[in-house]
């Protein structure tokens, strides 16, 4: 089960793929610029209703657990 933040590091990730083919393809004919809006990515995964990893707790005192 993917979490939150190991989604949220795979989108880094793949920003920054294509920001650096970017910045190596700047001068090739014809060579369309390409990018990923992050947070827009994050929110349409998180909407989806993929549970993620959830909390957990090992004391009642601890705050309330709750999937993300």
């Amino acid at each position: 089960m993917e979490s939150v933040h190991e989604l949220a590091l795979r989108l880094r990730t793949r920003r920054l793929e294509l920001l650096s083919a970017n910045i190596a393809n700047w001068d090739t004919p014809n060579y369309k610029a390409r990018d990923i809006d992050f947070g827009a990515e994050l929110e349409r995964a998180i909407a989806s209703g993929k549970t993620f990893a959830r909390i957990t707790t090992t004391s009642p005192r601890h705050l309330e657990a709750r999937s993300i």
